[in-house]
């Protein structure tokens, strides 16, 4: 647990650091839905439209690396269980059972159901 937790506050550091130069270079948080106020000689940035872009993006990613490639992201599964089709180098395809990660820990902790 501190490993995690003294990787975590590493991490944060060097995104402190190197993420206002990175955005700056890319400009990102101004994109079009952006907005900055100035108030009392003070400017605030809300960067409403780059916030939503991450978030998407993001959770896309999260879900490929750690929810068993789960290629649904942010829409709602629409089937417990179903099979993928999946292209090998040979060009055949090999089908896959694929099962959503909240039916499996259901299973896993309730069992099986009928």
């Amino acid at each position: 647990m501190l490993k995690w937790l003294i990787a975590l506050l590493v991490t944060v550091l060097i995104a402190g650091v190197f993420l206002p130069r990175l955005a700056a270079r890319l400009r990102v948080g101004r994109l079009p839905g952006d907005v900055t106020v100035r108030y009392k000689g003070r400017d605030y940035h809300l960067p409403f439209t780059t916030t939503i872009l991450l978030s998407v993006a993001l959770t896309g990613t999260i879900s490929f690396a750690f929810a068993d490639n789960a290629s649904n992201g942010i829409e709602s599964s629409f089937s417990w269980i179903y099979t993928r089709k999946k292209r090998i180098a040979e060009g055949t395809f090999r089908e896959h059972q694929v099962e959503d990660y909240a039916w499996r820990l259901y299973r896993h902790l309730y069992g099986e159901t009928e």
